[in-house]
């Protein structure tokens, strides 16, 4: 059978250790108070994280995700609308 769709890359790029990296200084510097996160694994798998004061206000979160999904949704679809 064919495998429904193909991972891109299958070792950590350097732009997501940039994200990390600026994550955990956040963090050490006491500006970042939580965070919601799907982390993809090379395996095909990902996991769901929610963090600090993303898991404490789950409202304000999900408004978060939804600008997510927005900006991910005109990515796929290729405009900036």
């Amino acid at each position: 059978m064919k495998r429904p769709f193909h991972l891109v890359q299958s070792e950590i790029s350097a732009d997501t250790q940039k994200c990390v990296d600026a994550i955990a200084d956040g963090v050490r510097a006491k500006r970042v108070i939580g965070f919601a996160a799907v982390v993809i694994y090379a395996q095909r798998n990902y996991e769901l994280r929610l963090c600090g004061e993303a898991d404490r206000s789950p409202t304000f979160t999900r408004g978060a995700v939804a600008a997510l999904d927005d900006e991910l949704g005109r990515r796929v679809r290729g405009t900036d609308d």
